[in-house]
């Protein structure tokens, strides 16, 4: 039986010795929001920020470093955004393979 999906995405991205340890942190940690298919990921750059122990200045409603890692691992192939987010809406996100 194959490996599901997600299991073999975290396996790439573990080893991609091109990312940063936050970008594969914020990868690994966004994947956990998805489904088996890895569709419907939409976290938010807080609750990312939250989860990964990264601090956010009081009253701010999202989160540069994770947003710049989330930036970074759509444009490495790694996510692809389906859809922007908005005033309080997450953008959402599904798991994609780098093309090499």
């Amino acid at each position: 039986m194959a490996r599901p999906l997600v299991y073999r995405w975290r396996d790439l991205v573990a080893t991609d010795t091109d990312l940063t340890v936050t970008e594969r942190a914020v990868a690994w940690r966004a994947s956990d929001y998805g489904d088996a298919k890895g569709w419907n990921i939409r976290p938010g750059s807080l609750r990312l920020a939250r989860d990964l122990g990264l601090t956010t200045p009081p009253g701010r409603t999202r989160n540069k470093t994770v947003e710049r890692a989330l930036k970074r691992l759509c444009d490495l192939g790694y996510l692809r955004q389906v859809s922007p987010g908005y005033r309080g809406h997450a953008a959402v996100y599904c798991l994609t393979f780098p093309a090499s």
